[in-house]
């Protein structure tokens, strides 16, 4: 990719070394179609896509945490494929200079994954006795996220003639987002342990939530550790099967329930592009195209998350994108299309 890029600056800069003639030595079918003030094209642009992305915390919505810990969120494997379609005049004489405007529409994926989660909270059990919430994400958290971005460019655009009927042609400009929404999809699995507090008043037992970092050694622990050191040679997973069955908010490698869904971003953002490359004249209108392409975008969460990211009660996931409050989009690859000079 960055031998192409080198490859177009050569390019170029050895065009503006070709003499300003442009009528005499052109023949007549290059200089009909160079003369045409009007274009319409149409782009295809598959490439990489990279996001540099901004995040709350993902343990700060669970009441009295402790022992909370998690890691960076980090985007992965982004691809994206973008279709533009646009129209523009050229201003000046020689039909080198001019400006456009157009539509396009943009998906992106790729993976957001967070190699570690750990939360311990205060929670209410089927029974109503408050209790010491763990979950844990044993292999992190994994989500496939693809992106719709809808946007308008306006732009400048320049050309010049490298060889008989070849142009350079290059676009520059603002990006308008009009709109961007995300979609998501996991298949991460979550432990759930929990730690009860005993409480004696008058004869009566309760449970409390115990928030010291190391858990009493009055408590009742129904916990992968203590199950390994009182019962190492036992079936853990029937131990935690049975415990859920029984209403405990336990259980191993559980799914959740919202697998998938979508995240809506704010409209109105700003972002840039710049493209260039090679236009060649397959008739005397009628061009194709071939280039290099480079766009930033930036966009910010819509709404300030507040919920847990599980949910135990209700099983319910949210996706890590709720807790992105901004996120920047970097595209970048190759571009094929085709287009149309009219209006001499």
């Amino acid at each position: 990719m960055r031998k192409l890029f080198w490859l177009l600056g050569i390019i170029l800069a050895d065009s503006f070394c070709v003499s300003g003639q442009l009528y005499d030595i052109y023949s007549s079918r290059y200089y009909d179609s160079y003369a045409s003030r009007m274009f319409v094209d149409f782009d295809y642009k598959p490439g990489a896509v990279s996001e540099k992305i901004k995040s709350g915390s993902l343990t700060s919505n669970y009441a009295n945490a402790v022992n909370a810990s998690a890691s960076d969120l980090v985007f992965n494997n982004g691809k994206s494929n973008a279709y533009n379609l646009g129209v523009g005049i050229y201003l000046d004489k020689n039909r080198t200079i001019g400006i456009g405007v157009g539509i396009s529409y943009a998906k992106q994926e790729g993976t957001l994954n967070v190699d570690s989660f750990h939360v311990e909270y205060s929670a209410t059990d089927y029974k109503g006795n408050i209790f010491r919430q763990l979950i844990t994400a044993p292999a992190g958290i994994s989500e496939t996220v693809k992106a719709t971005n809808i946007s308008i460019p306006f732009y400048v655009c320049y050309r010049r003639k490298l060889v008989q009927d070849m142009l350079f042609a290059a676009y520059a400009g603002i990006l308008y987002n009009s709109q961007m929404q995300y979609s998501y999809s996991t298949s991460s699995t979550f432990n759930y342990e929990a730690i009860y507090k005993f409480q004696v008043s008058g004869g009566n037992l309760s449970y409390s939530y115990d928030n010291a970092p190391t858990p009493g050694g009055n408590d009742w622990l129904i916990t992968q550790a203590e199950f390994n050191k009182v019962n190492s040679q036992g079936d853990m997973t029937a131990y935690f099967a049975h415990m859920q069955s029984t209403g405990y908010n336990v259980g191993l490698d559980q799914t959740v329930n919202a697998k998938s869904g979508q995240i809506a971003f704010k409209q109105n953002s700003i972002g840039y592009f710049v493209q260039a490359g090679v236009n060649y004249l397959i008739t005397d209108r009628f061009f194709g195209k071939v280039g290099l392409y480079f766009s930033s975008q930036s966009f910010k969460n819509s709404a300030v998350n507040q919920q847990m990211l599980v949910s135990p009660t209700t099983g319910t996931y949210i996706s890590l994108m709720n807790y992105v409050t901004q996120v920047n989009l970097i595209s970048y690859g190759v571009s094929f299309g085709v287009g149309y000079y009219f209006l001499k």
